[in-house]
């Protein structure tokens, strides 16, 4: 496959729906990111804009992205997604090097926290509650380095989304808290 144009990667960074996802972009340019993982991939369409933002700067071949899904076992509640045939048929196109994981995130990333390696993107979609993440933060820090971007993604009670971004700090403190409850 090509590398994405100019005039696309501009448009996704600038002038793309939903403009929450424009801060991403905007940071896989900036950050030049290799390794995306993403719970929660709806029906795939930013993260095949994700892999195509990354390949402004590298093979295709090059970026590996992971993809946590409930896949069928999604509720209502999750939205419209993808069955687990079809986002592999999705993804094969992409040219990146793709492994996709069903589950919900918590079992998914305690599935494989320890083999994925560290990512240099993390993107958690909106279409998971609160108290499925609360248990997750546990596992989280070892996805990370130093430079990786974590974005949360929460819906706004005016029916809009806003991306967060979290920080290393933030979720160390949230992994402390997790690992507190469990205790208890």
């Amino acid at each position: 496959m090509q590398p994405t144009s100019r005039w696309k990667i501009s448009y996704l960074s600038y002038f793309s729906r939903p403009y929450t996802d424009r801060l991403i972009y905007r940071a896989i340019l900036r950050d030049k990111v290799h390794r995306i993982l993403e719970l929660g991939i709806g029906r795939g369409k930013r993260a095949l804009r994700m892999i195509d933002v990354a390949a402004n700067f590298s093979q295709r071949s090059e970026i590996q992205y992971f993809g946590i899904d409930p896949f069928e076992d999604r509720t209502q509640n999750q939205g419209l997604g993808l069955t687990f045939i079809d986002a592999h048929r999705l993804f094969k196109r992409s040219g990146a090097k793709v492994k996709l994981i069903p589950g919900d995130p918590l079992s998914g990333v305690e599935r494989t926290a320890n083999t994925l390696g560290q990512v240099d993107l993390l993107l958690i979609s909106s279409q998971f509650e609160s108290s499925q993440l609360d248990p997750l933060w546990i596992y989280i820090p070892r996805l990370l380095h130093e430079h990786t971007l974590v974005f949360l993604e929460q819906d706004r009670a005016n029916g809009r989304k806003a991306m967060l971004t979290i920080s290393h700090h933030e979720i160390n403190h949230w992994a402390s808290q997790a690992i507190r409850r469990k205790a208890a």
